[in-house]
């Protein structure tokens, strides 16, 4: 190729690539590609293929000056020293520019095209690389957060599934009651709701357990065998229902009208019967374990074989209530009354009757071991052969009262008033009489061994036959008293008053007299060895 070809093809690239002006700079990757994370991937791919249109467009302008046809050229017919050179509308001849000018503006020019397109690609590959940093990272988020949710959707799940086994137990009671609803509707007309009226209704074998049945009327209703566990039935009226067998654990029967009950055989366990009205009601051999009965009114309750034990009967009426071989044991009877009851054969040991009304009892062959009786009303009760072994009776009331064959071993008597009791037969070994009332108190035969005796009122008591071995009577007063056949063998009866006594025949072996009264005691017939007379000497016969 001559040097006018060549410099004509070099004058077309030239025209071409004056198509390049600073007006058309291609713009930066910075300029055109926004931060990570400001624009969506939709702005990025309008980017790229804004820079792939400019780069094909260049591409293209150099393939089109290497594609040119020569033959327009050779048409000019350019003298020798001429070149072919394109005006922007027709290719001409001109002699403007000189070989080398050519050349020098023609190697500036591809120079440039190759910048731009080296820049082009350049950031073509800046954006493919932020691209797919990009994505790894927002994959890498996504598949976080992907796992999160899955998380949050299995807990969702589980709680869900927790929540409808919640909803289906609750159906399923919902579903229980309903039937038991329904079930005793169909049997009975009664209301079962707080101050419903279901008198005369049967309801026996029915679990009413848990209910509320404040206020209702269940007179003469049917409810044996029933379970009325934990059943609210305060202010209910029961008067003479049947409730044989039936179960009143912990059940609230406050200020509730039993009035004539059958309560045979019934289970009041823990119950509150706290003000409730148990007048005649029959509890044979119903347990009542732990009940609270305060000031309950059980009068001529039949209550025999029940077991009361660790009950509150505090303030409880029992006037007249039957309680033979009912268990009492540790139960809480402090001011009750229980006036002209029945307690034969009852175990009433530990029992708490602190202040209680017992005038006219009988507690015949009851178990009052360990019992606390103080200031107790035991008048004209009845204890024949009755068990107060450590029994505490200090300040009792004991008038008249029979302990016939009673054991009151170590029991506690201290100012207790026994005026008129009779304790034939009786064992006070041990027991504590200091200060005790005994006036005119008939104690033949009673073993009173070691008992302590000091400043008793022995004032006409009779003692006949009675066993007082190593006794303490130390200021006693024996005016009148009848101490016959006595066995007083190493007795104590300093400064005692034996005014007026009967001793006839007594053994008074080893007794001390020493300082005691004898004013017109009599003395016949009595044995001495070694006795302590008045004047504090031993003698062997007989001395007054």
């Amino acid at each position: 190729m001559n040097k006018s070809y060549l410099l004509i093809i070099c004058l077309l690239a030239a025209s071409f690539t004056g198509c390049l002006d600073s007006s058309d700079k291609l713009p930066t990757a910075e300029e055109t590609i926004e931060p990570v994370g400001e624009t969506d991937f939709t702005s990025l791919e309008k980017e790229i293929e804004n820079l792939t249109a400019q780069l094909e467009t260049l591409e293209s302008k150099v393939d089109g000056i290497q594609g040119t046809k020569w033959s327009f050229i050779e048409n000019l017919d350019c003298e020798e020293n001429e070149i072919a050179r394109y005006t922007g509308e027709s290719w001409v001849c001109s002699e403007d520019m000189s070989e080398e000018d050519v050349w020098d503006f023609m190697g500036n020019d591809f120079d440039d095209v190759t910048n731009d397109i080296d820049n082009v690609w350049a950031d073509l590959d800046f954006i493919k690389n932020q691209v797919i940093e990009d994505m790894y990272n927002t994959t890498d988020d996504l598949y976080y957060a992907i796992d999160e949710l899955n998380d949050d959707i299995s807990y969702i799940d589980y709680k869900i599934n927790d929540l409808n086994s919640e909803v289906n137990y609750i159906w399923e009671v919902i579903f229980e009651m309903q039937e038991r609803i329904d079930e005793l509707e169909n049997r009975t007309s009664c209301q079962l709701i707080p101050f419903g009226n279901c008198v005369n209704a049967d309801l026996s074998g029915m679990n009413l357990s848990g209910m509320d049945l404040t206020g209702i009327d269940l007179r003469s209703a049917n409810l044996n065998y029933a379970n009325l566990t934990d059943t609210e039935l305060s202010q209910s009226l029961m008067r003479y229902i049947s409730a044989e067998n039936a179960y009143f654990q912990n059940a609230n029967l406050k200020d509730a009208d039993l009035t004539g009950a059958e309560l045979g055989y019934a289970d009041l366990t823990g119950a509150n019967l706290w003000d409730a009205d148990l007048t005649g009601a029959n509890l044979y051999l119903a347990d009542l374990t732990n009940a609270g009965l305060t000031d309950a009114d059980l009068t001529d309750a039949y209550l025999s074989y029940a077991d009361l034990s660790y009950a509150d009967l505090t303030y409880a009426d029992l006037t007249g209530a039957d309680l033979s071989y009912a268990d009492l044991t540790d139960a809480w009877l402090t001011y009750a009354d229980l006036t002209d009851a029945w307690l034969t054969y009852a175990d009433l040991t530990d029992a708490y009757l602190w202040d209680a009304d017992l005038t006219g009892a009988d507690l015949g062959w009851a178990d009052l071991t360990y019992a606390t009786l103080n200031y107790a009303d035991l008048t004209d009760a009845t204890l024949w052969n009755a068990n107060l072994t450590y029994a505490t009776l200090n300040y009792a009331d004991l008038t008249d009262a029979q302990f016939l064959y009673a054991n009151l071993t170590d029991a506690d008597l201290g100012d207790a008033d026994l005026t008129g009791a009779v304790l034939l037969f009786a064992d006070l070994t041990d027991a504590n009489l200091l200060f005790a009332d005994l006036t005119d108190a008939n104690l033949q035969h009673a073993n009173l061994t070691d008992a302590n005796l000091q400043h008793a009122d022995l004032t006409g008591a009779v003692l006949e036959d009675a066993v007082l071995t190593g006794a303490v009577l130390r200021n006693a007063d024996l005016t009148d008293a009848n101490l016959q056949y006595a066995d007083l063998t190493n007795a104590s009866l300093r400064n005692a008053d034996l005014t007026d006594a009967y001793l006839n025949y007594a053994d008074l072996s080893y007794a001390d007299f020493t300082d005691a009264i004898v004013t017109d005691a009599n003395f016949t017939g009595t044995y001495w060895y070694q006795t302590v007379w008045t004047d504090g000497v031993a003698y062997d016969e007989n001395q007054a």
